[in-house]
């Protein structure tokens, strides 16, 4: 990792595949959880059984630049509705000594697109916020969260 004025810089690239459509990003954020119940013994105040739990999933912002944003993301869109197309997501991170990654970002659609204008020798950036119903981490594609119809593999820790 380089330090450059305090940042530290390690060759990371960052992009989304959505299609066949690869769109450079700045950043990705997103995330899920498990909220599972303990369910104490009668008259016991030891934490007893664990459900499997609730499956939540944080809506996804990803942000790109304005002229990404206009020129690839817009365009692949349909121009009525938009927001109701539900869209697999690939979220790749290319490292130069690591290799590549992704994560899938299943069921996405746009929620919500931010922009601001302003007069700066800053590029511009527009974050785009989405909706996701299921994140599959990594190249093997491991969820948090039991999936219908999926055998349960072994963990090898």
């Amino acid at each position: 990792m380089q330090r450059v004025v305090g940042i530290g810089i390690d060759g990371t690239n960052v992009s989304i595949t959505i299609g066949k459509t690869v769109i450079p990003c700045i950043k990705a954020s997103y995330g899920d959880n498990l909220d599972p119940q303990y369910l104490p013994s009668m008259g016991s105040q030891e934490r007893g059984e664990k459900t499997r739990g609730t499956y939540k999933v944080n809506d996804a912002e990803i942000t790109m630049s304005t002229v990404v944003f206009r020129t690839i993301f817009m365009p692949a869109l349909p121009a009525n509705g938009a927001g109701n197309v539900q869209l697999p997501i690939v979220v790749l991170r290319s490292h130069p000594e690591l290799g590549d990654d992704s994560d899938l970002l299943e069921r996405c659609s746009v929620m919500d697109i931010a922009a601001s204008v302003e007069n700066s020798s800053k590029a511009e950036e527009v974050p785009v916020k989405f909706s996701v119903g299921q994140i599959k981490h990594t190249d093997r594609r491991v969820s948090i969260n039991a999936l219908d119809g999926v055998t349960q593999g072994t963990a090898s820790l």
